[in-house]
């Protein structure tokens, strides 16, 4: 042993939605849980949670073009979720092929091709997984999308009052 005490850290909440169908399981770092069953609420309740949930998930997606006023990648990007979630696919944005990243690829092929937004976003939202993937392989397009997300990064920095403490 080198003398040093290892310290595991605790994750204060976890969330389990997949070993009990219907369910959400919430533990607590103590060790407590919370189940919530959707088969203890009311339809109303259900019906609520659900649109909320909706909400949440599509609205989300648009989060990081609001900075910017990205009206066209946020359109883009909260319709792809929307498509993937009509399609059955819950984690796109999760697999590296929705959400904010679509919304990149997409301002990014209208920025190197010069279109406009809006028929890029038309043609992304059709295209397949793989022909994504593809488009995101691109060295171009990669490098684009890395352009995009370093202003973003510049801005919020920019914007923000937040300081760090720093001694040598």
């Amino acid at each position: 042993m080198n003398g040093k005490t290892e310290v595991k850290t605790v994750k204060f909440l976890s969330k389990d939605a997949v070993s009990r169908p219907g369910c959400v399981i919430f533990t607590l770092g103590n060790g407590q849980t919370v189940t919530a069953d959707l088969g203890d609420y009311n339809e109303k309740i259900v019906t609520d949670l659900t649109l909320h949930g909706l909400s949440q998930k599509i609205g989300d997606s648009a989060a990081g073009c609001a900075k910017d006023k990205a009206y066209g990648a946020a359109f883009s990007a909260m319709t792809a979720v929307n498509d993937a979630l009509k399609a059955g696919k819950w984690g796109a944005d999760r697999e590296g092929t929705g959400g904010q990243l679509v919304a990149d690829l997409i301002q990014a092929i209208a920025l190197l091709k010069r279109m406009d937004v809006e028929a890029v976003g038309a043609a992304v939202r059709v295209a397949d997984d793989a022909t994504i993937k593809a488009w995101l392989k691109n060295a171009k397009i990669t490098a684009t999308i890395l352009e995009l997300k370093s202003k973003r990064a510049k801005a919020a920095a920019k914007d923000s009052e937040e300081d760090f403490e720093f001694t040598v």
